[in-house]
């Protein structure tokens, strides 16, 4: 359109420039001339700067089209990358569940055996429980044949390797308190074994020297392990504390395993020691106990023990109880009735345990002539 205006305009002044040639002085035909050229200049630049706009604006179209072509590239990898990601995750989860669920089914068929061998196992601590309640005396009669009496029973489990022993011989009253190795089912087994000895030596052999006694228990326990293994070393044992009272004159026979005597007497506390050996315990065949004796009198306290109670951690800085605290803590109730001793002594225990566990069978007995 510009290039057609361009032309008649031209024409027009060639006309122009004709009819008027003779009337028109040469300076203004230059310039004529001149601003036609500047015109035409105008125009080409005009045009010169459209196509450069068109140019530019196809060159953005085309980078545009480029970028949308890109983008929808980046796009289509990304989505198919997330896809990827998303399905392999969704793999590893669904084979993390099988897993899951293989191992809940193998905790569950395994917690159903521990609970199968768990029914099992407190039946048979309830059965254990029930037979070594059978072979222990009956506290009232133990209390019967003294003028007051208490036993402080405490296994660390249901059954225990700790128990007490009572018979009459003649005109003897023979008490013992016996502290097998172990506790639980191990120790109560034990017990049965030391019950059934002290049954045959004291009461079926009417054998009332308590010295004599523990010699035979000694033999006939070592004997009964050997049997078993000639070539095994005996670490099983028990410590004993036995003692007869001859109830015409009161006086005490007491021999010891590894176990000592208490003997309070108007609020003085005498130990009577036993002897430095366990039955059992890899001792030898020919052990020998040291029988002591000692006149009693009205009111005197006998008290037999094992080593539970002292050898229970607590307190403030969690140390063992120990004998001293054992005997002060007598002395400083013995004018008190046995069952009101028993009952401190057991306060004292559960507040000296605190938070700690009970670590051993607890045994104590207390006498009064």
């Amino acid at each position: 359109m510009k290039v057609r205006i361009t032309y008649f305009l031209i024409l027009f002044l060639l006309f122009n420039t004709s009819v008027f040639a003779l009337k028109i002085p040469s300076d203004s035909i230059l310039v004529d001339t001149l601003l036609l050229d500047a015109y035409e200049d105008k125009i080409k630049k005009n045009e010169i700067e459209g196509q450069l706009l068109r140019d530019k604006a196809e060159a953005e179209e085309k980078e545009s089209k480029q970028t949308k072509i890109v983008s929808s590239i980046v796009v289509f990898f990304i989505i198919i990358l997330a896809a990827l990601i998303f399905y392999n995750s969704y793999k590893v989860k669904e084979e993390a569940l099988i897993e899951i669920e293989k191992k809940s089914k193998l905790i569950l068929e395994q917690e159903e055996k521990l609970k199968s061998r768990n029914f099992d196992l407190e039946q048979g601590l309830f059965y254990a429980k029930r037979i070594q309640e059978a072979i222990l005396p009956l506290e009232e009669d133990i209390v019967g044949d003294f003028n007051d009496a208490f036993i402080l029973f405490k296994p660390k489990n249901e059954v225990g390797g700790d128990f007490y022993w009572s018979s009459t011989i003649a005109n003897h009253q023979i008490i013992s308190v016996i502290d097998c190795t172990g506790h639980g089912i191990a120790g109560g087994y034990m017990a049965l074994m030391a019950n059934d000895l002290l049954n045959e030596i004291v009461r079926d052999k009417s054998v009332n020297d308590v010295a004599m006694a523990l010699t035979h228990m000694n033999l006939k326990l070592v004997k009964s392990f050997t049997k078993i293994n000639d070539n095994e070393q005996i670490i099983d044992g028990m410590e004993v504390a036995l003692c007869a009272i001859n109830k015409d004159t009161l006086e005490l026979s007491y021999a010891g395993a590894y176990r000592h005597l208490y003997l309070m007497r108007n609020g003085i506390l005498e130990v009577i020691n036993g002897d430095n050996q366990m039955i059992g315990n890899d001792s030898g065949l020919r052990k020998q106990f040291t029988l002591q004796t000692k006149q009693l009198q009205k009111g005197d306290i006998l008290y037999l023990h094992t080593d539970g109670y002292v050898n229970q951690f607590g307190g403030p800085e969690s140390k063992k109880f120990k004998y001293k605290q054992l005997q002060q803590l007598l002395v400083e109730n013995y004018n008190k009735p046995l069952l009101d001793q028993k009952e401190i002594l057991l306060q004292k225990h559960i507040d000296w345990k605190g938070s700690h566990e009970q670590i051993d069978d607890i045994c104590i007995v207390g006498l009064k002539i």
